[in-house]
C-alpha cells in the first residue's frame, strides 16, 4: 500500500530531520533521552499496526475509526502522567 508506507516514510523523516537540524542548530552537544524516543515509537507503532489493521478489508468504519481515537487519547493520558512515568521506569 503506496498510503501506509507514505505515512511511515513521513513520520521517519520527520523525526530525523528535526533531530539533525536542532543538533545542527545548536552550539552544543545535545544528550537525546531515549525515553521520549522509545514512547513515541511505540504509541506510532500500535496506531499503525491499528490502522493497517483495520484497513484490512479496504475501509474503515466508525467503530475502527473510535478506536484509533482512542489510541490517541490513550497517548494524551500518557502525556499528561509523563513525568510521573519516567521517574517509576527510572526506579526500576
Amino acid at each position: 500500500n503506496v498510503g501506509i508506507g507514505t505515512i511511515v516514510g513521513s513520520a521517519v523523516f520527520n523525526i530525523l530531520v528535526i533531530i539533525a537540524l536542532s543538533a545542527a542548530a545548536s552550539k552544543q552537544s545535545l544528550l537525546i533521552d531515549w525515553r521520549p524516543l522509545t514512547r513515541d515509537c511505540l504509541f506510532y507503532i500500535a496506531s499503525i499496526l491499528a490502522m493497517t489493521g483495520f484497513m484490512a478489508d479496504g475501509e474503515i468504519g466508525w467503530v475502527e475509526s473510535l478506536l484509533l481515537v482512542v489510541i490517541y487519547a490513550l497517548y494524551i493520558a500518557f502525556m499528561t502522567r509523563n513525568q510521573d512515568i519516567f521517574r517509576w521506569v527510572d526506579r526500576k
